[in-house]
């Protein structure tokens, strides 16, 4: 079948501020299931971010609108997100002031009652939503706006006179259910539109996704399939240590068991995507060996975050002007005077990238630790999350050892360390192999690396 014989079916997000990680998932699933159904189906998501906004027009002047999408998938926490202005906007149905995310869900269920089109998928996250009392005013706005969805909810998915369910709707825990279940229900809105023509996987790319022995890396994140748990675990993981100034997570498993891939084509991918976590806007990184550049760790860390396109290549270039060795005598001998030139570097790349006061710039380093150098993986990861609070750290080892605790006592951090914000905790340690217990679908991946 030619592209120009393929269905387009568009599939609008619509959601509030709060639920922005969940937001980029679906947008990754709806990419992964453009592949699967590549031969029959061209599936876009209509994001607003994703749209030429004008200053000229408010946004919601310029965005495609529900109606004219196929899919609309609608996800609510604890917020329903700003009023739109009243003498331009009101809800489509109740007439009434409404937000973007209600003009956009009540523009689709209007347009559903009128030509049975588009199909409208409703997900809630039931986890707690946490607030500061710091604040008087903000912890008011914020169960103002919780007090907002439940007043939605009701209105629109609950019998009036009964109290029962009148329309469907699903409650997800976290974001790796939320995944599996947007990806379940995508996927059949998706095969009701294929013609039942004959499917011939053979002519769905021309790139060989299964990759053998070797590890996945970032640009093979397309056919990394079979890990959704385990990925959003670590990321979830590595949010919270960011949160705690604590920003190093340890992934441990036996040799083989696709720790690489879970970093490198897992999270990375995720964490490249503005908004996925917090204000992080932009993310360079760094991977590395501790035996690159003959076994000096320090060196190696130093030589990846200068030389490679995807690190932070600001610190080579004017005017910071640092070369490997230099970055490397000041990360061993002095690593608190990196943090000014680490920081700066971020800048020059955050205004070069366009980012805004709020959006932050990151630097992940990813420590691929392998055999007798587990201390000097640990060294060059856990100096890279001292230098300052832009930096963000991954250590990956083979457990060795026979059970967990003992593997937790092995990872301790060298002599030295210990005060470097640094902590090999359950909390900050994620084991692949008891990811694998999860019901990620393993037949979706096409390889085991």
């Amino acid at each position: 079948m030619s592209d120009a014989d393929r269905r387009t079916l568009r599939v609008f997000l619509s959601s509030p501020g709060d639920v922005r990680p969940e937001r980029l998932i679906a947008e990754r699933v709806v990419r992964r299931l453009d592949q699967e159904f590549a031969l029959h189906l061209d599936l876009r998501a209509v994001m607003w971010e994703r749209e030429p906004l004008l200053a000229s027009h408010h946004f919601q002047d310029l965005i495609t609108p529900p109606h004219d999408s196929d899919i609309v998938v609608v996800i609510l926490w604890s917020r329903l997100g700003t009023v739109l202005p009243g003498d331009r906007f009101t809800g489509p149905l109740s007439g009434g002031a409404v937000s973007g995310t209600e003009w956009e869900f009540e523009d689709a269920l209007k347009s559903y009652r009128e030509r049975g089109s588009p199909a409208i998928l409703m997900y809630r996250k039931a986890a707690e939503p946490t607030v500061s009392l710091g604040d008087t005013n903000a912890a008011r706005e914020r169960l103002e706006q919780k007090e907002r969805v439940d007043a939605f909810i009701a209105k629109w998915f609950v019998d009036q006179d009964n109290g029962n369910p009148n329309r469907a709707s699903w409650n997800f825990a976290d974001a790796t259910q939320f995944e599996e279940m947007l990806e379940d229900h995508l996927r059949a809105l998706a095969a009701r539109r294929v013609d039942g023509s004959r499917d011939d996987d053979g002519q769905r790319t021309n790139r060989n996704p299964y990759r053998g022995l070797r590890s996945f890396e970032l640009e093979d994140a397309a056919y990394f399939f079979g890990r959704s748990r385990a990925r959003n675990e670590l990321r979830e993981v590595l949010a919270r240590r960011i949160d705690s100034g604590q920003a190093f997570v340890l992934v441990f498993g036996a040799s083989g068991s696709g720790k690489s891939s879970l970093v490198k084509a897992g999270l990375l991918p995720d964490l490249v995507l503005p908004g996925m976590i917090g204000h992080v806007a932009l993310v360079r990184y760094a991977v590395l060996r501790p035996s690159d550049r003959d076994g000096k760790p320090i060196e190696a860390l130093a030589a990846a975050i200068i030389q490679r396109g995807e690190g932070l290549r600001e610190l080579a270039q004017a005017p910071l002007d640092y070369t490997i060795q230099l970055l490397a005598s000041l990360l061993r001998d002095a690593p608190a005077h990196v943090t000014p030139p680490i920081r700066q570097a971020l800048g020059l790349a955050g205004l070069a990238a366009g980012l805004s006061e709020a959006g932050e710039a990151r630097l992940v380093i990813v420590v691929r630790s392998a055999g007798g150098v587990v201390h000097a993986g640990a060294a060059a990861a856990v100096r890279a999350r001292s230098l300052c609070g832009g930096v963000a750290g991954i250590g990956e080892q083979r457990a060795r050892l026979g059970r967990r605790n003992d593997a937790q006592r092995f990872f301790r951090p060298p002599r030295g360390l210990a005060g470097a914000g640094c902590s090999f905790s359950g909390r900050g340690a994620l084991s692949v192999a008891a990811a694998r217990r999860s019901r990620d679908r393993a037949d979706h991946s096409p390889a085991g690396a």
